[in-house]
């Protein structure tokens, strides 16, 4: 599944790229719409994108004025641009910012979705590449990182303000990129195989790699098959922007771990803030899980501590199938919500892709066609039994526009909204 953002000044054309990308069936798209810059820029701050496909003449602030800001949030996002003419001048300028292809705004359908598929395959390619590989054993020699990951071990299980104080010159000294006096963040990786320094060295620079535009991590192996990060946004005013990048980034790490040095890694994060008194207590709990309710997957990226906290298994238990039903819960009582895999994955814990296949695996059906079913259902109900006007029904079901609601309707139960409730009345 991709995150593609859509902006387009031109409500029309926003609406109708996004409505023709969500409803293919491959690639799978999950789609945002904007209608300004301003408004791409929010989103970029919050979310992850691994595409962006953005008009380049925009009131305000152009098109590539946004893959500047773009590019520096999310490094590694691919860009379509869309243009009314065929005047590219502006090529040399946007070919630092990741943009694979100009569409014409009229040249149909199949020309956009060509550059959607290069987009793709320019994102495959990146995650295969061994460049982190050869370049994890070169920034530091080994005697400076044995001291400071010793270092950073004593702060972690130590962490009284006086010992803190003690070694405040040797932090210093060490070149550790965290500040000890912010809050930090934990994160766990749990291997297939046994970590190495040299395979951490590795793990490390492709996490580095992927999310230090938005974070500052510092690492160390805990245990044979165990290591642990602690975190600090880089921007320290802008936080969101980096548990964005955790949750939004750490498949492609998976991949690339995978890819490069055959490491099978998943990832548990505490995404609460805490100062480094609380860390021992942190990493004990995040410890314990890791070693004894964390099954290690190559689906399952990336998973949340309230996952563990909101199941209350006992020890022992993997990630099985309990949110499923309460996904399916949701989704009935939400049909006019955002039922995005993003949003719902977040709701559970869990990385998007790893919940899209579980809920195949668990419902025999793909989480996109079952919200369909439900919004079919919840129509079919509201036509029959209620006098309300079908563009409010289209509302209630999750439908943004009622021409978009025609067409899905009858695309699946052969008949018009209309004609469906003509048929049930008489």
């Amino acid at each position: 599944m991709y995150r593609v953002l859509v902006v387009d000044d031109e409500v029309f054309i926003a609406d109708s790229l996004a409505f023709l990308l969500e409803n293919l069936r491959e690639p799978e798209f999950e789609v945002k719409k904007a209608y300004s810059a301003p408004e791409a820029i929010d989103f970029i701050t919050r979310e992850a994108f691994h595409i962006v496909l953005t008009d380049i003449e925009m009131p305000g602030k152009s098109g590539l004025e946004l893959l500047q800001e773009i590019h520096v949030k999310w490094p590694s996002c691919q860009a379509v641009l869309l243009t009314g003419h065929d005047n590219f001048s502006y090529a040399k300028q946007a070919m630092q910012y990741n943009v694979v292809r100009y569409v014409l705004k009229n040249e149909g359908d199949q020309v956009l979705l060509e550059a959607m598929e290069e987009c793709i395959r320019r994102i495959k390619k990146e995650q295969l590449t061994t460049d982190y590989v050869r370049g994890a054993n070169v920034a530091y020699d080994y005697a400076a990182k044995r001291g400071r990951r010793e270092l950073l071990w004593r702060r972690m299980r130590l962490c009284q303000t006086s010992e803190a104080f003690a070694y405040a010159t040797q932090w210093k000294e060490a070149k550790l990129c965290l500040n000890p006096d912010k809050e930090v963040m934990l994160l766990a990786g749990c291997t297939k195989e046994t970590i190495t320094e040299d395979s951490f060295d590795i793990l490390h620079a492709i996490v580095r790699s992927k999310i230090g535009h938005a974070v500052l991590s510092e690492g160390l192996v805990t245990g044979e098959k165990l290591c642990i990060w602690l975190l600090q946004p880089a921007d320290q005013n802008n936080p969101r922007h980096a548990l964005a990048a955790i949750k939004g980034l750490m498949e492609a790490v998976q991949e690339t771990v995978r890819a490069s040095a055959a490491i099978h890694v998943t990832f548990l994060l505490d995404e609460e803030e805490v100062p480094w008194s609380q860390v021992p207590e942190h990493f004990e709990k995040l410890e314990d899980i890791a070693r004894n309710r964390l099954e290690v997957h190559k689906g399952l990226a990336l998973v949340g501590l309230g996952f563990f906290e909101a199941q209350n298994k006992e020890p022992g238990e993997v990630v099985q199938t309990a949110f499923v039903g309460h996904i399916l819960r949701h989704i009935q009582e939400h049909l006019s919500g955002d039922l995005s895999l993003t949003a719902l994955s977040e709701m559970v814990y869990l990385n998007p892709s790893y919940l899209s296949r579980r809920f195949k695996e668990v419902t025999g059906m793909n989480l996109k066609d079952t919200i369909l079913k439900f919004r079919m259902e919840e129509s079919c109900r509201l036509l029959s039994g209620t006098t309300n006007r079908i563009k409010n029904i289209a509302a209630q079901v999750g439908f943004e526009y009622a021409a978009h609601f025609y067409r899905i309707f009858k695309q699946e139960t052969g008949l018009t909204p209309k004609e469906y409730r003509d048929k049930e009345i008489w």
